[in-house]
């Protein structure tokens, strides 16, 4: 989904550093938002559970091509599994293209 969801409970996004950001949207669901040309979003794979407090997520490219020159947020939102019961919860995404993991806490 372009944009933020209307039950957005986060952080506030800055679209000056583009920088993912974590928050929830329902009791069990939250969403990761992220940075890019509006055409070609970063794309979220499937949320793996490492850790009752601890979740991963895969991002690559768009597979659009060409794509605009401009910033926008997308919201890609997930369903917490049953088993992550643990309290903040640690969200890492993996970049599939460098192997770079980042580190975001949902509190």
């Amino acid at each position: 989904m372009r944009g933020l969801p209307d039950n957005w409970a986060g952080p506030n996004p800055d679209l000056l550093t583009g920088d993912p950001i974590v928050g929830w949207v329902g009791e069990s669901e939250f969403g990761l938002i992220t940075f890019g040309s509006s055409s070609c979003p970063v794309v979220a794979g499937e949320l793996h559970v490492i850790d009752s407090d601890d979740v991963s997520i895969p991002l690559s490219a768009s597979p659009n091509d060409p794509c605009t020159a401009d910033m926008a947020a997308t919201t890609h939102v997930f369903d917490l599994p049953s088993e992550v019961t643990g309290r903040p919860v640690t969200v890492r995404l993996t970049n599939e293209e460098d192997d770079a993991e980042r580190v975001l806490t949902l509190r």
